[in-house]
């Protein structure tokens, strides 16, 4: 069955997981995403790998379904193109790179919305775009350890435990599959 978000394409630039959980979640709601990797691709292609595999590993696999999927390395300028051009013919970026790469490259929503000004651009940092953390890095257990969340875990009066799946990527993968749907129907509705 179609999703609701058919007719909808998305460039996916997100690596590891905390992005590709997102672009996969709108992926199964019928949204058309491709997915562009640069170099030898995501590294989280390599992890928790099957024995038999020869390239790909299961987590990989499942945030990366129902997608397409494309090279580019966005630091020469042909890439650079390639991608705008995409860029005009889709609805959505979702990128997870580190604070202020996305500008280094000239591909800062300012410039992308030159492009395409309909497009709706999702960011997902750790710490948002502003204010005090905003430029520092975060792994799945910082993250759960400042949300509060490895105190529900384990026994009272021990010490908090982490849980083995990554809360704090699918739950921000969550959230900014959330913001991204509302961004998409509130520049249906006004046009921004």
């Amino acid at each position: 069955m179609p999703g609701p978000l058919r007719g909808v394409r998305i460039l996916d630039l997100t690596h590891v997981l905390n992005g590709p959980f997102c672009t996969m979640l709108l992926a199964h709601m019928g949204a058309e995403v491709l997915k562009i990797e640069y170099g030898s691709g995501d590294r989280y292609r390599h992890s928790w790998m099957p024995p038999d595999a020869k390239r790909d590993g299961y987590e990989f696999l499942m945030v990366n379904s129902n997608k397409k999927g494309i090279t580019l390395n966005l630091k020469h300028e042909k890439a650079r193109e390639i991608f705008c051009g995409l860029v005009k013919k889709s609805d959505v970026v979702v990128e997870n790179f580190s604070l202020g790469v996305m500008e280094r490259l000239g591909l800062s929503y300012q410039e992308l919305e030159k492009v395409n000004p309909g497009l709706v651009m999702t960011s997902i940092t750790p710490f948002g775009q502003k204010g005090p953390y905003a430029h520092f890095k975060a792994s799945d257990l910082v993250g759960m350890s400042l949300g509060g969340m490895v105190r529900i875990f384990g026994e009272p009066n021990e010490a908090p435990i982490r849980m083995s799946a990554p809360q704090f990527y699918f739950l921000g993968s969550l959230h900014a599959a959330a913001g991204t749907m509302m961004a998409l129907y509130h520049s249906e509705l006004t046009r921004e």
